[in-house]
């Protein structure tokens, strides 16, 4: 049985709240309505400024690495990259230029930002776009598990979760880059 989010233990946990975000084990989630990967960047592209992009999925498709040939002639040999198994890792010097593509993300995609390249062993195999997980709802404990061994700054995935409402998920560690995300774009009430 999953574990229910932690209470308000304090007036910080109060705000927490009325901005429809939840906190559990030191991290800070919720799902954001009518917004994509491309929207929560830009509103803390500054607090990411140094950190990498591992892309775990794209459009459903777990096989990011097959999508390498594509993003190297798209993006005329001008985002640095490498693969990592299954995931792609856009190197910090290209994340920007990443990001802001038009030709990046199309919805149902999922992004770690990260301060150092990961372990290829660390990962993750799960998908938590929003077709399959509400970040509105609950943190599941595997991407939890997830951020904190990747040191990962900001989880983001979107898609739409059946309702014909594009959502944002995202999950931080980081105070700042929570505020800044539901401050920036407009919180998602639960389902």
């Amino acid at each position: 049985m999953p574990r229910r989010p932690e209470k308000a233990h304090n007036e910080g946990d109060k705000q927490l709240k009325e901005a429809a975000m939840n906190r559990r084990d030191g991290i800070l989630y919720g799902s954001i309505l009518d917004a994509r990967i491309p929207d929560g960047y830009r509103v803390c592209h500054d607090l990411l400024a140094d950190c990498h992009l591992l892309v775990t999925c794209l459009d459903c498709g777990p096989e990011v690495s097959s999508w390498c040939a594509w993003l190297d002639m798209v993006s005329q040999h001008s985002i640095a990259f490498e693969t990592i198994g299954r995931a792609v890792l856009v190197l910090n010097s290209s994340v920007e230029r990443f990001c802001q593509s038009d030709f990046t993300f199309s919805s149902f995609d999922e992004v770690y930002f990260l301060p150092e390249p990961p372990d290829p062993r660390d990962v993750p195999s799960g998908q938590y776009t929003v077709d399959r997980c509400q970040l509105s709802e609950d943190l599941p404990r595997e991407l939890a598990d997830s951020i904190n061994t990747l040191g990962c700054r900001l989880f983001l995935s979107d898609g739409d979760p059946g309702d014909f409402n594009l959502r944002l998920n995202f999950a931080t560690p980081d105070q700042q880059i929570a505020e800044r995300i539901t401050s920036g774009l407009h919180p998602a009430p639960p389902r």
